[in-house]
Formats: C-alpha cells, structure tokens, sequence
C-alpha cells in the first residue's frame, strides 16, 4: 500500500516526495490549527524545496495557507472548548482566516519559514528561466507576495493605518500583541530585501 507521491520531478523523473516525507506530510495535513507551521517547516527543511516543482505540492501549499478554515461565529468567540477531543467542534475555527490567525498569534515559524524559502530559492537560481528550478524560484517569489500582503494587512489593521479602513473600527480576532507587531516589520522588512534584493 503506497502512499501517494504528489507527481514527478522534472530531474531524473523521481518521485515529488518519498514515502516517508508523504506520510509525514500527511499527518501534518490532519492537524488544522498547527498546520500552518507544521506544513511551512516540513518545505524548508531537508531540501524539501525541490518537491515543490509539483503542481500537486504547490496546490497543497497554497491550500493549507490559504484556504480560511472553520469560522467561528461571533456568538461563539467568547467560548472555549472544555473536553478532547472536542464535543462542541464548532469552537474550533477563528473570526476570519486561519493564515490571520497565525500572523496574529504566532508567527515565528511561518515567518522563519518563509525566508528560509527565499534562500533556498535564491541559491536554485541559474541565471536562465530555462532552468529547471525556474518554476519553484516563481512560485516562492508569488508565495513571499502573499504572505508580504497579509502580514502588511495585520500591520495596518492593528496600527489603524490602513488606508482604506477606518481606524475606529474593530476587527474581532485581528489583535496582535506590541512585540508581534514589531516583530511582524521584521519579518516583512527581511521578507522584502529577499525579495527585491
């Protein structure tokens, strides 16, 4: 019983992950409030950027950050689960966006992730499109782009600097602390020199 390989690589026709990172994988995707970090490790870590020459990877990588997850409705966001497994599911999501939640919350490891990514990516780099690696460089440059907009959202949302939302208003489960902020402009501004050199 194989577990599935997400696709070939263009070099050598091997398969996109072994059996074991599949599994691993896997069992990271079963985890939806960790997933977020547990997935941006498993990519960049262990060379792992290569895999993410399949479409397949990429599609899952996207999903898992960008696909908003349960939402918890206002009515509920004053009530915590209080058994586990959870008899009240419905507990289990957040006012917005997973991602946002993440950035809010904890975003160390995604953040580190990320720009271990964009060196990753940076050393693929062959000087020619032609290259074989040209596709993974592009879609972790359009990856670091999205992830650069919703840190920036989270940034102006909870400074009231965005420039079109009105500063009084309140945007329940978007609060981050003073340190995760300040650490949130870090991450962005090394986020952006990978990116624009």
């Amino acid at each position: 019983w194989d577990l599935p390989s997400f696709g070939q690589l263009d070099v050598g026709r091997a398969a996109a992950l072994g059996q074991q990172d599949s599994e691993l994988l896997l069992s990271y995707l079963t985890v939806p409030y960790m997933r977020i970090p547990l997935v941006m490790s498993f990519f960049s870590s262990d060379d792992r950027i290569h895999s993410l020459q399949s479409p397949a990877l990429r599609h899952v990588l996207d999903a898992c950050l960008f696909e908003p997850g349960t939402h918890l409705p206002a009515k509920h966001s004053n009530l915590e689960p209080v058994d586990v497994p959870t008899s009240a599911p419905h507990l289990l999501g957040t006012s917005h966006h997973l991602l946002l939640n993440e950035i809010c919350k904890s975003p160390k490891v995604m953040a580190e992730s990320m720009l271990k990514l964009l060196s990753q990516a940076a050393e693929l780099d062959t000087g020619t499109i032609k290259s074989s690696t040209a596709s993974i460089i592009l879609y972790i440059l359009r990856l670091a782009a999205r992830l650069d907009n919703y840190m920036t959202l989270v940034i102006d949302l909870v400074e009231g600097t965005h420039a079109t939302i009105d500063k009084e208003a309140v945007f329940r489960g978007v609060h981050a602390e003073e340190e995760i902020v300040s650490e949130l402009k870090k991450w962005r501004g090394e986020l952006r020199k990978h990116v624009h050199g």
